[in-house]
């Protein structure tokens, strides 16, 4: 190496990083932030959209919905369905708590899940269904219907 000749990259500082590394910096920079918003995605719980609501709910919540009043429109959903639930039984008469407990009672259901009734999946689906159900109606309608508590 003739020092003459590069005397000048001898005396001048060369940059820590070159254009090249700030690129490869970068590209690895958005390969890791992509990797972590897919993991965060693939984490998210799943969600349906509103058309996957039956035409008779989403008809009774949607107007609600598109206004901005949503407890309005949850109470309004959940009202309608408890109304054709009862409809549907015949169980006109009871309050939409025990509506949906004798519909879906273990031991005489209105509503059936299908199979034979004595397998012990068939029964455990029926009982989770009287459960999930009214505990549905109870925590979505009611707190829409009657939250904030008075005391």
């Amino acid at each position: 190496m003739d020092p003459i000749a590069t005397w000048r990259t001898v005396t001048t500082p060369k940059p820590l990083l070159e254009p090249r590394d700030v690129l490869d910096s970068a590209e690895q920079i958005l390969g890791r932030l992509e990797a972590l918003t897919d993991k965060a995605e693939a984490e998210l719980p799943p969600t349906t959209g509103v058309e996957a609501m039956h035409p008779t709910i989403l008809g009774a919540a949607r107007k609600l919905w598109l206004d901005g009043r949503f407890r309005l429109a949850v109470q309004s959903a959940a009202e309608t369905l408890t109304s054709q639930l009862k409809t549907r039984t015949g169980l006109a008469n009871m309050d939409a708590t025990n509506v949906y407990e004798k519909a879906f009672n273990v031991r005489s259901p209105v509503l059936t899940w299908p199979g034979d009734p004595s397998d012990r999946t068939v029964s455990s689906v029926q009982n989770g269904l009287s459960k999930y159900a009214s505990g549905l109606n109870m925590t979505a309608r009611n707190t829409a219907t009657h939250w904030p508590p008075t005391r």
